[in-house]
This record gives structure tokens, sequence and C-alpha cells, in this order.
């Protein structure tokens, strides 16, 4: 994977969750690719920024995901921030924390909270959590 570690150490400082946690994540949800795109479950990894924008632009209301950590379009919605940002690697890195430190607030750090970050449901969330474990644990292994 590759995607810049400076920004993703201080993401994780400025919102205290585990650097582990969020490279799980971005394994997980990218591969590390930045212009990963997720529309309504089929993933698509564009060559360029203008194919990945073009992508968004054509499925404008459907449930989009982009980035490294596959932040979803409605979060963007939510707080009304272009979803064309998501590409760029630190604004992804640091609103995919941001998120996923909301639902440690909501829930504490545990495998439920990293399950809220990936879906509402509880049973895809479980699925998702027990994901990233694994894959925090190859990380670990490896390092």
């Amino acid at each position: 994977m590759a995607y810049d570690e400076e920004c993703l150490a201080r993401a994780a400082k400025r919102y205290g969750v585990p650097e582990i946690v969020i490279k799980a994540i971005i394994d997980m949800e990218s591969g590390g690719k930045r212009l990963a795109v997720n529309i309504e479950g089929k993933a698509y990894f564009p060559q360029s920024d203008y194919d990945a924008q073009h992508l968004l632009s054509r499925n404008r209301g459907r449930s989009t995901d982009v980035g490294l950590m596959q932040v979803n379009s409605f979060w963007f919605s939510k707080l009304g921030i272009p979803q064309s940002y998501g590409f760029s690697e630190c604004f992804n890195i640091n609103f995919g924390t941001w998120i996923l430190a909301y639902e440690i607030g909501n829930h504490g750090m545990n495998l439920k909270a990293i399950g809220k970050y990936h879906s509402p449901d509880e049973l895809k969330g479980s699925s998702y959590a027990s994901k990233v474990l694994n894959r925090m644990i190859k990380i670990l292994n490896k390092g």
C-alpha cells in the first residue's frame, strides 16, 4: 500500500485512533488506491483523476464511496462537502478517521465501532469488523 504515512500518523494522533486500525481499513476498503470508487457495491479503480471525477458525475444520486478509506456519499452530503475532495489522499484519511473517531465516541474503542464505520447494519458491521481485525493481525505480523 502506498499512501502518505505522515498524514495517517497526524490523523491518528488528532482523532485518537490507533494507526493500525486506519491502515487496516485503508487496506480493506481500497487496497491503498487513492482513486478507488464504489458505486452501490461495485468497485472501480479509475486510472486518472479525470476518470474518477467523470465516474462520480455520471452516478449522482447513487450511494458512492470514494478514496483510500471509501468515505460514503452520505457523509459528504451531510456536511456539504464536494465528494470529489475524497480523492485527495490526506483529506480522505482525515475525513475517514474523523468518521471512525465519531463511531468510537458512540460505541467505544471496539469492533462494534469499526463495524459502524462500514455500515449501520449490525450483521454487515460485524462481518466487516472481523475482516478488519484479520487485516490488523496481518499488518502486525509483517512489521
